[in-house]
């Protein structure tokens, strides 16, 4: 599948075009019935793909926002500026976002979650690379040699890439 990324206006997969303000009944009938969720926590938010991208639609049942949730062990791979969001290192595709938003991006989580209000993108990861760095310490105080854990190495995989990545309409991510 195919998944272009173009912020504050539209993502496209496969061809067909998901624009930001977009009713929530034209997007099904463009990549088929989400599984729609709504409580109190979480409001008209539709899961597709085996639960790998979700799109926001606000009140009005209008698109606001679309992640993407699988990372790199996920089927999607969208591209954003040329490169693919989740096979991209972490921190090259965090430089290229801070170039297009014109200024550093906001750092919500220390590490872990930012969010570029210019372009209305935001990422996500589960460990970063000082985390991995930590475990390798305390691994090697204890006598095991990081290396040789397939733990160890799949979170260092992992810190190395975003894990999700949402873009949303024009101000999304407020000022």
């Amino acid at each position: 599948m195919d998944i272009e990324i173009y912020p504050t206006d539209k993502i496209v997969i496969d061809g067909k075009e998901i624009r930001f303000g977009m009713p929530k009944d034209d997007v099904e009938r463009l990549i088929g019935n989400g599984n729609f969720v709504n409580t109190k926590f979480v409001k008209n938010r539709c899961y597709y793909f085996n639960n790998e991208m979700s799109v926001d639609y606000g009140d009005e049942l209008f698109v606001c926002a679309v992640e993407f949730l699988g990372g790199s062990d996920g089927k999607l791979k969208p591209i954003i500026f040329g490169v693919s969001a989740f096979e991209t290192d972490a921190e090259e595709l965090f430089r290229l976002l801070c170039e297009k938003n014109g200024r550093d991006a906001e750092d919500n989580e220390g590490g872990y979650s930012y969010s570029f209000h210019e372009i209305s993108v935001g990422i996500y990861r589960e460990i970063t690379p000082d985390d991995v760095e930590e475990m390798a310490e305390e691994m090697r105080e204890n006598g095991i040699l990081p290396e040789n854990n397939p733990d160890f190495v799949n979170d260092r995989r992992r810190a190395s890439h975003w894990a999700a990545l949402c873009v949303g309409k024009s101000g999304y991510y407020g000022k």
